[in-house]
Formats: C-alpha cells, structure tokens, sequence
C-alpha cells in the first residue's frame, strides 16, 4: 500500500486544493490500494465500478460521492470492460 501526498498536487503559492478528472480507464496505480495524507472527495460521473474502501466493498454509479478522510485506505475494482470516469477532489483542513 502507498500514500499519496496532497503536497504533490498543490501549488505551492495557492489553497490546499487539487480538482482533478480521472479517465474511464484508470493507469494500473489507480487500482493499488492506497491512502491519502488529505481529504478526497470523489464524484463518478460516468461508468461504473467497485470501491473498496476500509476492507468493504461498495459498487458506484453515476452520480455517487465519496468522501474519504486522511488515513482510510481504498482502490477501485474494475473489469478490464468496465469503464468510468470520476472527478477527484483533493483538500487539507490546514
């Protein structure tokens, strides 16, 4: 399991914020599991698929939001045929 830094995707002169879209197929470290030193608040808009998150398993459709906080562990199940598209949002309370 990896982490994922927000320091890695915010700019250094600007908010702790980081919107992002992710494609309908995922690049293979999307699917590993991993955490988050920041909030994620995740959006799927297109497609679907499953997500782990915590050790359960939840399957996502259009329209459904996550919000994971710093420290949960979580990836995505999906079948090579299956495909989707999300919006990620990346933040840090400061």
């Amino acid at each position: 399991m990896y982490e994922i830094h927000g320091a890695d995707f915010f700019e250094a002169d600007g908010p702790p914020l980081c919107v992002f879209r992710m494609p309908k197929h995922f690049p293979e470290e999307a699917t590993i599991m991993h955490t988050h030193d920041v909030h994620e608040l995740m959006i799927l808009t297109e497609g679907q698929t499953t997500h782990v998150l915590n050790g359960k398993e939840y399957p996502l459709l259009p329209g459904d939001v996550y919000l994971m906080h710093p420290g949960e562990y979580h990836t995505f199940r999906c079948e090579p045929s299956e495909t989707m598209t999300e919006i990620n949002l990346l933040f840090d309370f400061m």
